[in-house]
Parts: C-alpha cells; structure tokens; sequence
C-alpha cells in the first residue's frame, strides 16, 4: 500500500499493519492524514470523528516516538481502533448484565462472541 510504503516504520511493524489498511480504513486513514475530509466527494461518507481522533493522538505520537508522521498516523489509527473495540465490547457487557439481565456467564459469551 502507498501509506504504507511512506510510512518510515520498520519492516516487521509494516508487516503487521499491512493487512489492517485495506477496504475503508484506507479512506479513514487519508482523511486522517490530510486533515480534511472535504478533499474527494466520497470522503463525505466517512463520519469524521474516527480520523479526527485518530489526528489528534498521532499529533501526541509525533512528539514521543522517533516516526515521521505517515508512521504516527497508523500506528495511532491502530491504538485508537483497539481502544474503541475494547469499550465497545465493556459497553455490551455491561449492558447483558444490567439490561437484559443475563448471567455473568452468558453476557462474557455475548463479549467472547463479539
């Protein structure tokens, strides 16, 4: 991928984000680097508080690792996707549990299965 290829990281970390840059993060991914989501018409399709995140913690990036900045914007688009799928999963057990009444065995399947 060309954001990979500009991304200064070391061969084994390009390794394992390659296959994380495929089908819609590539969009989220340069909305995030540029900075605007206005730059092409289906950009607009992509809401942009994921890349606005995604920015912001690659700004923090950018000042504590030694990466140049294509680097920082992936490596921070992975932290922050990690991050959210954690809550999300915490969210939906909380939810089994205090919602739907489940048992803690049954709300930790519905997480293990999410």
């Amino acid at each position: 991928s060309l954001l990979l290829q500009d991304a200064c990281l070391p061969s084994f970390v390009t390794r394992l984000l390659s296959p994380l840059l495929r089908w819609d993060a590539v969009f989220f991914v340069q909305i995030a680097q540029s900075g605007s989501f206005w730059d092409f018409e289906h950009f607009a399709a992509f809401f942009p508080g994921f890349s606005l995140v995604t920015r912001g913690v690659a700004y923090c990036l950018s000042f504590v690792t030694p990466f140049c900045w294509p680097a920082c914007i992936l490596l921070s688009a992975t932290m922050v996707n990690m991050i959210c799928f954690c809550l999300g999963a915490e969210l939906l057990y909380f939810w089994a549990r205090n919602s739907l009444h489940c048992t803690h065995g049954l709300a930790r399947r519905a997480v293990l299965l999410f």
